[in-house]
């Protein structure tokens, strides 16, 4: 999707039908907190010179809370997202990470969260310190103003699992969560947030998702599919790779699908499909992976000497009505990543 989504976004929130409740304690008041990310240059112009180069995307200059920066920011010291609570309360934040490109930490100083819905799915609630949520993930939580009059900070960090240098932003945003009947010139306590690589904090909030309700999944599959992803680097073909190959060993980074790139037809698939318009895609693409090899700490290639994939436009065609099962496994095929 276009990069423009980071310069113009809401929430659009689904309410439960009339009359059904929420499976948890109605909160006195609801809030929504939307993490994003700010750039001081052209957004779409940043796109097309990372496209061209097929390197890492910059850095964001600044990450914001509800579109502050907050007091870690020159520009917006005075001009800090505050959420003012009643002591004794219990409110429901509805948090979204709006960013591009990156992951990130989002905790309240001297509060807990009960985790209670992800992804509009209502969890099996349970207590953390902080969370971790990924670009476009929501989770909404449920915090008890029940620690003294004060004013607490509520920061939004980077996390990055990646073991090779990508440059991030590393100034947190704050916003402040705010007691009614605390003095305008309160100090805020701050917010401690996992350090950027912190595996464990992550894992910790990721392993104790579990939804509130079954789901009623096919329990007899007729195709298996096990895809897995990974970001390879294509060697340069540039008369300018300076400039145009600025990926891992001066080559450009390529997603793939068990090790194979998606080219891009002139034509929608979908119209070739139905119209049956040869010579644009092929139905080849393979059920599992061609080759078997250690998916987290190896590669299908000799690293670091060939870490391409292959490209087509290859497509897998499945029987309507059919029950499918899809495993999709990371790689490590440039570095290991969440």
């Amino acid at each position: 999707s276009s990069w423009l989504r980071g310069t113009v976004y809401g929430a659009i929130i689904v309410y439960p039908k009339t009359g059904v409740p929420y499976p948890f304690t109605y909160p006195y008041e609801e809030h929504t907190i939307i993490l994003g990310e700010y750039w001081l240059k052209d957004l779409a112009q940043l796109e097309s010179q990372v496209m061209a180069s097929g390197g890492s995307p910059p850095p964001a200059d600044a990450y914001t809370i509800n579109g502050h920066p907050g007091p870690n920011y020159n520009c917006s010291r005075n001009d800090v997202y505050t959420v003012n609570v009643v002591p004794g309360k219990t409110y429901l934040l509805r948090i979204i990470n709006a960013g591009l490109n990156m992951e990130n930490f989002f905790a309240i100083a001297n509060h807990k969260m009960t985790i209670v819905e992800a992804d509009g799915e209502y969890m099996k609630p349970f207590v953390v310190n902080r969370l971790m949520l990924g670009p476009g993930q929501t989770i909404n939580v449920l915090v008890t103003a029940n620690q003294s009059i004060g004013r607490y900070a509520m920061a939004m960090g980077a996390y990055m699992s990646a073991r090779v240098n990508v440059p991030f932003q590393k100034v947190p945003a704050v916003a402040y969560f705010q007691y009614v009947g605390a003095s305008p010139n309160t100090f805020a306590l701050a917010a401690q947030l996992p350090s950027f690589n912190d595996n464990l904090a992550v894992k910790t909030v990721m392993d104790g998702l579990r939804s509130l309700n079954p789901g009623n999944v096919p329990k007899e599959i007729d195709t298996n599919l096990f895809f897995t992803i990974g970001l390879n680097v294509q060697k340069c073909n540039s008369k300018n790779p300076k400039k145009n190959c600025q990926s891992v060993n001066g080559g450009v980074f390529a997603a793939s699908m068990n090790n194979i790139s998606f080219t891009k037809p002139n034509i929608s698939l979908l119209q070739a499909y139905y119209s049956k318009i040869k010579g644009y895609y092929s139905e080849d693409f393979p059920a599992v992976p061609l080759r078997t090899y250690d998916f987290v700490n190896g590669a299908p290639n000799k690293i670091p000497n060939d870490t391409a994939s292959m490209i087509g436009t290859r497509t897998k065609v499945l029987e309507y009505g059919s029950r499918v099962q899809i495993i999709f496994q990371d790689t490590g095929t440039v570095t290991v990543e969440n």
